[in-house]
């Protein structure tokens, strides 16, 4: 390299430090931050809503197993004659359950 792109280089990496720190001092005085650095309690609440409808999709999937597995002549045996069935009941509401914490940990999050 030549003393003059040298020279060129090391403005650039000045210029550059000076506009990371004028960038920094701006975002202090409006007030705005990362959202890395502000994760408050809506960031928080949106991850324990998003694990409360995990839990309660699981917990409806084992009610809805034990409920159903009383025999062949029960529920199951039925629900296992029409495997729809068994998607709709079984599963659609843990999708629906897993879809509403996403949405909310979504929103609160600000993702």
């Amino acid at each position: 390299m030549t003393p003059e792109t040298d020279d060129l280089g090391e403005a650039l990496e000045h210029n550059l430090k000076i506009r990371r720190e004028l960038g920094t001092e701006l975002a202090k005085a409006d007030g705005i931050r990362s959202a890395k650095q502000d994760q408050g309690t809506a960031y928080r609440l949106g991850w324990v809503l998003y694990f409360t409808c995990l839990v309660l999709g699981v917990a409806w999937l084992c009610f809805f197993l034990a409920v159903a597995s009383d025999g062949p002549d029960g529920l199951l045996g039925e629900i296992a004659k029409q495997p729809l069935k068994l998607v709709v009941v079984g599963g659609v509401p843990v999708t629906v359950l897993y879809g509403i914490g996403r949405a909310l940990r979504y929103v609160l999050s600000e993702e």
